[in-house]
């Protein structure tokens, strides 16, 4: 899901509303709702980072009364009853643990000057709460604390998390205040949470998982799974994770992004990750975990509830065969005593690993014949994920010939096929929703040099054929626009007249 506030650095607080006596210890939540669905209070649990600002509400003395500083999302099981008027006339004991959701706090500082929502009934933070709303909540799920009840009354929201907006924060004194008290306003804390940042982990990788990984058109994150607990504790959000191949292998086959970790069970890892595990069913990903751990662990029991271990990382880079790193070579040997993960700090493999998938020089159209075509096509794609990144992020998440920004139906086209890395330049590509990419490929929807779409006699498609001369949605940064004589070599050779 995307959020109003993704991307914008002073977005970083939010506010738990809990009749909780004791605040600042944790933000502790299900997963799933009470008939196991999604609910979007639970789901926010997922977008606090460490570091961020977490404000408390209290419903006992109707007043956000301090402030923490949250620590890494973790998962633990909790026992919960739904709150307001259900939950209230709800006098039966909770049915057992769920899935929950546990970030732990630090730090709390007690409100000297508490925000009551006595003070929001004044009829001037009412209008500039209603002006607030109508001027950012166009097409925005807001997710605030606070609701205009009435032309007369501010509420709190129904809800147990929710983001509390920076403007909200600069606008009520008691929150900057409460926010200026935490730990040098929580530059301190943004320091530790950064703190490690050169520090990388090269993961003993199985073979299998990698050509699997590598083979498959995977969207979004991959799980790096093991039957056992990690127990990461080392590792910060956006620290490389190198991909070390088993013997006889042994050698770097790519990297990946740290994004957070994960303690799971078999049947929740296939569910929320899919063939991003690196197998292709729930009865294959059993069958592996259940066959490692056995190996490993004479307490081991094969069940779908067992927990196992994922690295849930982002961006993932994965090299030819031929491009294989030693990293000996690069001061950072690993050990064959090494059986899971190896620290290294610093990260000695960054330069080596570094792919020239960035550049400020503009795009040119690769020389190549059609052998050098075929032969690209059966090769794997290095750098696919960060090529993608990078174009969707230029067109601003959106399909630059329809406006849809579902990203799960997003894709980076290369205007000049895939040659290499060299290709992976944003100039060289361009936001297309998957079928529009599909029909690109095939030469049967094309750009034209002065950027419109063109469709092709023998694509019948209504739906299709209405988009013929429509002018495509431009990045905003003139730098990442298309290469027009990329554009006038693909109309020429690939484009089906």
């Amino acid at each position: 899901m995307g959020y109003w506030w993704e991307g914008i650095a002073a977005e970083r607080y939010w506010c738990e509303v809990t009749d909780k006596v004791k605040l600042g210890n944790e933000l502790h939540s299900p997963q799933r709702n009470e008939v196991g669905g999604r609910y979007w209070s639970y789901d926010l649990m997922q977008a606090v980072k460490p570091g961020d600002v977490v404000f408390h509400y209290s419903k006992q003395q109707r007043a956000i009364v301090g402030a923490s500083i949250a620590g890494a999302l973790e998962e633990r099981s909790i026992n919960w009853r739904a709150r307001g008027t259900s939950g209230r006339a709800n006098t039966s004991p909770p049915k057992g643990p769920r899935d929950g959701w546990y970030i732990p706090l630090s730090d709390y500082v007690a409100a000297v000057l508490p925000l009551k929502l006595k003070s929001l009934q004044d009829p001037k933070e009412i209008a500039w709460l209603h002006a607030w709303v109508a001027e950012n909540g166009k097409g925005n799920s807001l997710a605030i604390p606070f609701t205009r009840y009435s032309a007369k009354e501010i509420r709190p929201s129904q809800g147990y998390l929710f983001k509390m907006p920076a403007e909200f924060v600069a606008h009520y004194a008691p929150l900057a205040g409460m926010a200026k008290a935490l730990p040098q306003g929580t530059a301190a804390s943004n320091v530790q949470a950064t703190q490690g940042a050169d520090r990388a982990a090269v993961v003993l990788t199985d073979v299998e998982w990698f050509t699997a990984i590598r083979a498959g058109d995977i969207r979004g994150p991959i799980s790096f799974w093991t039957p056992t607990d990690w127990k990461i504790k080392a590792l910060v959000p956006g620290a490389r994770v190198y991909f070390f191949l088993k013997a006889p292998v042994r050698k770097i086959g790519g990297f990946a992004t740290f994004e957070r970790y994960e303690l799971v069970t078999v049947d929740q890892a296939w569910a929320r990750y899919g063939r991003a595990n690196g197998v292709e069913s729930a009865a294959e990903l059993r069958e592996r975990t259940s066959a490692y751990a056995e190996r490993r662990s004479e307490s081991f029991h094969a069940t779908t509830a067992a927990n196992i271990g994922c690295l849930v990382l982002e961006d993932p880079v994965l090299f030819d065969d031929d491009a294989f790193i030693d990293p000996a070579e690069h001061g950072a040997a690993i050990e064959r005593t090494v059986v899971k993960m190896k620290y290294l700090e610093p990260d000695l493999l960054r330069a080596a690993t570094s792919l020239p998938l960035a550049t400020t020089e503009p795009f040119a159209p690769i020389p190549a014949t059609a052998k050098a075509y075929r032969l690209a096509r059966q090769a794997t794609r290095v750098g696919q994920a960060p090529f993608r990144k990078r174009v969707l992020a230029a067109y601003g998440q959106r399909c630059c010939v329809t406006g849809t920004d579902c990203e799960e139906i997003l894709e980076a086209a290369h205007i000049q096929p895939y040659l290499g890395p060299a290709s992976n330049h944003v100039q060289n590509g361009i936001a297309l929703r998957v079928d529009l990419h599909r029909l690109f490929d095939a030469g049967l929807v094309g750009i034209t040099p002065d950027l419109r779409v063109e469709v092709s006699p023998q694509l019948k498609d209504l739906k299709y054929r209405e988009l013929h001369g429509r002018a495509i949605t431009l990045p905003k940064e003139k730098a990442a626009c298309p290469c027009i004589p990329a554009l006038e070599l693909r109309r020429a050779s690939i484009f089906r007249r």
